[in-house]
């Protein structure tokens, strides 16, 4: 086994003890990062759908945006500001295929 690297294909042989581990069901995968994992569901979408746009928050960093970039998926932003708390200035009119919502990373109320 290859250690230290990507993974981007997922092997049931080497995960079937995880998924037991993790209590979850059989439609599991794996991946190294969350920019893999969009990489991968992107994948999956793809499979059946078109995806042109996605909308996504302002403060989504370059690692996150490059699996639709590496896809050919335009890229649009919606703005997130702080005004005593997260706000976030959602254009409902905005034509998307993906509509990308996430919390901020690290943010707290307290």
């Amino acid at each position: 086994m290859e250690i230290g690297s990507e993974y981007w294909e997922f092997d049931e042989e080497l995960n079937k003890d995880n998924r037991e581990f993790w209590k979850i069901g059989q439609d599991v995968r794996f991946t190294l990062s969350g920019r893999t994992s969009i990489f991968y569901v992107l994948k999956n979408i793809l499979l059946k759908s078109h995806i042109q746009k996605v909308y996504m928050p302002s403060y989504s960093c370059s690692s996150m945006v490059q699996a639709f970039d590496d896809l050919g998926i335009e890229v649009e932003y919606y703005d997130v500001y702080y005004n005593e708390g997260l706000k976030y200035n959602i254009d409902c009119d905005e034509e998307c295929d993906i509509f990308f919502a996430m919390n901020y990373f690290g943010y707290s109320r307290n």
